[in-house]
């Protein structure tokens, strides 16, 4: 790949900021490697299929991969690796992809660190079907350290990480807790919802304004299989020390509803984080009641950063934001200092859940006056669970939440 023209990303990333656009730490090559115009595949003594592809993007903190098109046969395994074989992703199989080989679907790889990466395929001799991987977008790590996540340690020094005494009583929430990624940028913060019926349906709970341009519930999504989300990415302790904690991703998403009346969008998870190998999640309890309870929390993700725990200073407010919306769409919050800092919110932060001190979701995080710790003092607004609930009396399921989290209509 070209080396990147870092006075003119900075200038980008300037412009981004004043635009309030995600938060970016890689650069997007726009490409178009496949099986058949590069890479080098190779016939083994046994007859089996390997197909080698390296790609180098100099002076990259971090490299990871956009594909438009990706499947895999059965018996297929695909790879990512770094060129010391130190860091490696995969095997990717069947059981990874979505679609088939005529109408192959998006996806993406984690992060790996350093800038020489070599992509793998190999195909036993009795595998006939053909594979199809197609990248669209080498994704070129510019912020970080090597072996650090470009996000780590970029929110304020005031915020409080979750497993600070702050956020003692709220360790299954934090569970639930994930952030998103897409081509470079940190999107949101979200979390998992629970449904009535206790199906374990992965139901993901972020903000409207996270999925403008990419998608809409009645129409196609390019969120799909391209999207990562990242779970678990949270200090062990209070103090926020220099080694990255461990961390897993799932990848892909559908928007099965969203509105921007109160700036929600559910979505369902296309692979499903209970069935990662070391992680269990938890799913959120919410009140669609329009009652404010008393002061609770929001845990997010500033800036991509680890897990953090925001603590409310009084019971939230309605707030008349949206107009034409009887009892205001959204909550006016306020932050309050505690005995760790002076958690407020930051860009990523969005699409957090608001949750009252009965640990249930009454909104998602949509806009806010504070500026992080430089003035976390100011006031910031979610929308209202309420108003979501029924999409502020729209007919289509489409746009409000109920039908899914109550499947059976309990009214619970």
């Amino acid at each position: 790949m070209p080396e990147l023209d870092m006075k003119k990303i900075e200038e980008e990333d300037k412009l981004d900021e004043m635009n309030n656009l995600p938060l970016r730490f890689g650069y997007s090559h726009k490409v178009k490697l496949d099986l058949t115009n590069s890479g080098t595949w190779h016939l083994l003594s046994n007859g089996d299929k390997l197909w080698r592809l390296n790609i180098v993007c100099p002076k990259a903190k971090s490299v990871s991969f956009n594909f438009d098109k990706f499947w895999l046969p059965e018996g297929g395994k695909f790879f990512v690796y770094s060129s010391d074989k130190k860091q490696s992703l995969g095997a990717f199989t069947s059981r990874n992809v979505v679609g088939d080989s005529i109408n192959a679907n998006e996806f993406a790889t984690g992060i790996l660190y350093g800038e020489d990466m070599t992509l793998e395929y190999y195909q036993p001799k009795e595998v006939t079907s053909k594979a199809v991987i197609s990248i669209d977008y080498v994704i070129h790590g510019y912020k970080g350290t090597l072996f650090r996540m470009a996000t780590f340690g970029s929110s304020g020094s005031c915020m409080v990480n979750v497993n600070c005494e702050e956020g003692q009583n709220w360790q299954n929430e934090k569970k639930a807790i994930a952030f998103v990624v897409l081509q470079g940028r940190v999107l949101c913060s979200g979390a998992l919802l629970t449904t009535t019926d206790m199906s374990q349906e992965p139901f993901f709970l972020t903000a409207n304004h996270c999925i403008n341009g990419l998608g809409d519930a009645t129409g196609s999504s390019t969120l799909n299989n391209s999207t990562l989300f990242y779970w678990n990415y949270e200090m062990p302790g209070c103090i926020n020390d220099s080694i990255q904690p461990i961390y897993y991703h799932t990848r892909g998403a559908t928007i099965v509803a969203n509105n921007s009346s109160s700036d929600f969008a559910l979505l369902r998870l296309i692979e499903d984080p209970k069935d990662l190998p070391n992680y269990t999640p938890y799913y959120l309890g919410w009140d669609w009641s329009g009652n404010a309870g008393d002061p609770g929390v929001c845990i997010h993700h500033p800036k991509g950063d680890v897990k953090k725990i925001s603590t409310i200073d009084e019971s939230p407010v309605p707030a008349y934001y949206t107009p034409g919306v009887a009892g205001g769409s959204h909550w006016k919050v306020y932050w309050k200092e505690t005995l760790n800092g002076y958690g407020t919110v930051e860009k990523g932060s969005s699409g957090a859940p608001l949750l009252t001190s009965d640990h249930r979701v009454i909104g998602q995080l949509h806009k806010s006056a504070t500026e992080g710790c430089n003035s976390p003092y100011l006031f910031s607004r979610f929308g209202k669970f309420s108003v979501s609930w029924t999409g502020n009396n729209n007919d289509s399921i489409c746009r409000r939440i109920d039908h899914w989290l109550d499947p059976q209509s309990t009214g619970a």
